[in-house]
């Protein structure tokens, strides 16, 4: 519209309107709000707002972080340090300080830490040698190690850790001195836990050897760092008397940790005395006291075992394996134990195969960084193999570079010769002294032997002797084995049967049977006899009684094939024998006979495989002439 002139009006631009705050932040935040980008000032206000905040947060993150990382680096450190205290707090093994010596000594190599190691070494020599199953007391950071620790200047890891083992564990810490005394002579000095202690001198003519005094002091220290190997290594050496002493003191003063073990060496004491009342004493003693200790439980097994109450040894089996379940946690190697437990509770029950497999495992599994290697464990391996009639592998075990005499070694080799029918080879090994070569000591003096004499070596030689057609002979010393003595009552019942005494035959193996109810060796031994005077019902009623005492022996099952075989039932016959071959795969007589079932059921090329796989395993000089009947 024109005003009152004629001229347009003109239009003016537009202003903002006034800001509502003097706030920068504020006014930009206004201007977002109504859609207008904010400008100038405001604009780079808010701009550098943002920045400002969003370092912010990353600031409040990052030390959100570093909070976590330092929490969890405290937490770990606690942890550590925790776990290092508890183990310290385990450690019970023995450390020996470099010993003091004389200026003349070391100009000859003879410093102090080369007597420390020497002294170390000849004591775990001597641990070694005693073959002791004995657990370890400690955590795997000491065990039971004995070992040189020379102090060191600065502080470290492992110098602290040594520092805790002292402060808060239960090492023995030995200390001493080598000294000339006089022209040509030598002193020793040796202290515990900084008490001194005596050690014996050597004899007179040895009293400059620094080897006698080397070995004093190797003695003195194991018997105060592990008195109970020390007592097993003293037994072994034939000091009786000294050994009774250390365990002694080792049941009535020792760590309540070790009270148990002075009572095993106190049964390990009257075993090898003869007094077997006494040994099972002490050892359910020691039971009573530590419930968890299967070498308590061993014990109890082994002397009732070697007075030939088998039925009570292998109760103490069953013991001794759920002693071994109950204190696993106390060995090192805790399936080790276990397997090897288990093969020799498996050896009652006569499962061979589990005996050999529990065995070699045990030994694959190795003790003090070698094969774990002792003579019962060598000598139970061979009596598997000779149980599974695989004899050749047998005799590979149980030759005489482990001559130890114990009940397995004395089974073993009697059975491999036997089963081979050697019986004049028999006669002269159980005519020759029984000596231990790995601890080079004759056992007679002992009376550990003179029981296994009377229960186990006695009763074979008189049974060798019936073999050998020596009936007077036979019964002469067979009437010197007590009548508790199962494997007595065995033999007894075997020789009158040789002999032609049928009554008394079924008599001595029937009170066997009686005395040994869960044991099935006396059932399939009288049934070989009954079957061999023709008595197939008597027989097959024995072969079944021992196949439920014992299902996985396989004895039973290749007899009860046998008289099925003998009454013409080659088809059950066979089925016998294939169930046998599972548990024996390398019994040369099962597949003899096995061929012979497949024959009669007309199956003759699978006869011939099988007469052909029997011709490549152990077999009876009667088998063998049998086999080439075969035409094999």
């Amino acid at each position: 519209m024109a005003d009152a002139k004629g001229k347009a009006p003109s239009r003016r631009k537009p202003t903002n309107p006034a800001p509502t705050t003097p706030d920068p932040i504020e006014i930009a935040m206004e201007a977002e709000a109504s859609g207008d980008a904010p400008e100038g000032v405001a604009h780079e206000v808010l701009r550098k707002q943002g920045t400002l905040l969003s370092w912010q947060i990353a600031s409040e993150r990052a030390g959100l972080a570093f909070r976590a990382t330092l929490g969890l680096g405290l937490l770990a450190a606690l942890l550590l340090l925790g776990w290092a205290a508890w183990d310290a707090s385990r450690a019970s093994g023995t450390v020996v300080a470099p010993f003091d010596s004389a200026p003349g000594l070391e100009a000859q190599g003879l410093t102090g830490t080369v007597i420390a190691n020497e002294i170390v070494g000849r004591v775990a020599a001597m641990q070694r040698a005693t073959g002791s199953d004995r657990q370890s007391r400690s955590s795997s950071s000491s065990a039971d190690q004995i070992n040189v620790v020379i102090p060191q200047t600065g502080i470290s890891l492992g110098e602290a850790q040594r520092l805790l083992r002292a402060w808060l564990g239960h090492e023995t810490r030995i200390s001493g001195g080598l000294r000339p005394d006089g022209p040509n002579a030598l002193a020793l000095t040796l202290q515990v836990d900084g008490v001194g202690v005596s050690v014996p001198a050597p004899p007179d003519d040895r009293l400059g050897s620094t080897e006698a005094w080397l070995d004093a002091a190797a003695q003195a220290t194991m018997r105060e760092s592990d008195p109970y190997r020390y007592g097993v290594w003293l037994l072994q050496d034939g000091r009786v008397d000294e050994a009774e002493g250390v365990y002694i003191t080792l049941a009535r003063t020792g760590p309540d940790a070790d009270r148990a073990w002075g009572w095993i060496g106190l049964a390990q004491v009257a075993r090898w005395r003869g007094d077997i009342a006494a040994g099972l004493v002490a050892a359910e003693t020691a039971l009573r006291l530590n419930p968890r200790l299967d070498s308590a439980a061993s014990v109890v097994a082994m002397l009732q075992r070697s007075v030939g109450h088998d039925e009570q040894a292998r109760q103490g089996w069953v013991r001794t394996v759920a002693s071994a379940r109950l204190g696993a946690a106390n060995t090192t190697d805790r399936r080790g134990r276990l397997l090897l437990r288990t093969a020799q509770l498996a050896a009652w029950d006569n499962d061979w195969l589990a005996v050999r497999d529990g065995i070699q495992g045990n030994m694959r599994r190795g003790r003090w960084g070698q094969a774990n290697y002792s003579p019962n464990t060598i000598w139970l391996d061979g009596l598997a193999q000779a149980r599974l009639h695989e004899w050749t592998s047998a005799g590979v075990l149980t030759d005489d570079r482990d001559a130890v005499a114990t009940d397995y070694s004395v089974q073993a080799k009697a059975e491999e010769l036997a089963a081979a029918g050697r019986w004049a080879e028999l006669e002269a090994v159980l005519a020759q002294p029984w000596s231990n070569r790995t601890f080079v000591i004759a056992l007679s003096k002992f009376g550990e032997l003179d029981h296994l004499d009377v229960v186990m070596r006695r009763p074979w030689q008189a049974y060798v002797a019936a073999r050998l057609g020596r009936i007077q002979e036979a019964e002469a010393l067979i009437a010197q084995a007590p009548l508790d003595c199962y494997f007595c009552l065995r033999m007894r019942g075997r020789i009158a049967a040789i002999a032609g005494q049928t009554a008394a035959a079924d008599h001595w193996f029937a009170e066997a049977v009686r005395q040994a109810p869960s044991l099935a060796n006396a059932d399939q031994e009288w049934a070989e006899v009954k079957l061999a005077r023709g008595d197939r019902t008597g027989a097959l009623t024995l072969a079944e009684q021992a196949a439920r005492k014992a299902p996985r022996w396989a004895d039973p099952l290749e007899l009860w094939g046998e008289i099925l075989l003998a009454e013409g039932d080659a088809n059950r016959a066979a089925a016998k024998f294939a169930a046998a071959a599972n548990l024996a795969p390398r019994w040369g007589r099962l597949h003899l006979k096995w061929g012979e079932a497949l024959a009669q059921l007309g199956k003759a090329d699978e006869a011939r495989a099988k007469w052909r796989a029997a011709a490549t395993m152990d077999l009876s000089p009667a088998d063998r002439a049998t086999l080439r009947a075969h035409g094999v």
